[in-house]
């Protein structure tokens, strides 16, 4: 079992261990899979829970919210992991329930397969918008048009790009491809909220979900299948949202971060 901090959980040295097809988890939405060869096809188990984190400024207390949602999915990946962004089985996702988008509502003919791994240095006080319509690279940017698609078509107000947050989450995601662990929390103890405070985010409520997926719209499905990653996607108090993917052997490993009350 990986070492327990309150609601977060760490893996250290690898992927999270897998038991009869499940991996244990506690986490901040996590997403997680496992590849196993079918002939030229890879199948993934996908395995994700869920937990949020709110924190009051101020004199208000913090809030801890946690919802152990576990899931596990098998899919089949035709060709294996890797290609353009718009790649994936849309009309599978688009037949869950939950998910009232798919790629036909938000792929404009500007999503291709242009990939950015890029991390400022500098530090803003102000949140950093992007161009009209997008936010961050192409697979982040699909990414940023489904969860506002799923907000718009529930009657919510879209969440505007903070380009802070997608080189936090870029920065999140490299890490843990670089020192092969997949939590919210570093090996250093740096949580969400710290992260954010490096990239000069004040905020009063915030949360995040991780993930590593073949493809952005098994993602996407799993994410707002999930009870707790949909409630991250759809939260009132939240207004900005970035997503920072990253292409690692195993398939894309991504970190959205959702915060409000700037």
């Amino acid at each position: 079992r990986p070492a327990r901090t309150g609601c977060y959980s760490v893996w250290r040295g690898g992927s999270p261990p897998f038991v009869n097809n499940e991996v244990y988890v506690d986490s901040l939405a996590v997403t997680t899979m496992r590849q196993l060869k079918d002939g030229g096809n890879v199948v993934v188990v996908v395995v994700f829970a869920a937990c949020l984190v709110s924190c009051a400024t101020g004199s208000d207390a913090e809030t801890l919210e946690t919802d152990s949602d576990v899931q596990i999915r098998h899919v089949v990946v035709e060709g294996g992991i890797g290609g353009p962004a718009t790649r994936g089985d849309w009309d599978s996702a688009t037949a869950e329930p939950n998910v009232l988008c798919g790629l036909d509502d938000v792929e404009h003919g500007d999503i291709r397969d242009a990939h950015e791994d890029a991390v400022p240095d500098d530090r803003w006080e102000q949140a950093q918008p992007d161009r009209q319509g997008r936010c961050g690279d192409d697979y982040e940017t699909l990414l940023f048009r489904l969860a506002n698609c799923e907000r718009e078509a529930r009657d919510m107000e879209p969440l505007s790009c903070d380009l802070r947050l997608v080189w936090a989450g870029r920065e999140h995601s490299l890490d843990m491809r670089e020192r092969d662990y997949f939590s919210h929390v570093t090996p250093e103890g740096m949580e969400p909220g710290d992260r954010l405070a490096e990239r000069g985010v004040q905020w009063k409520a915030s949360a995040e979900n991780i993930a590593m997926s073949p493809t952005m719209a098994l993602a996407h499905t799993a994410w707002m299948e999930s009870d707790g990653h949909r409630r991250n996607v759809l939260r009132e108090e939240v207004s900005y949202v970035g997503f920072g993917v990253i292409e690692t052997s195993r398939g894309y490993v991504m970190t959205t971060l959702f915060a409000g009350g700037y």
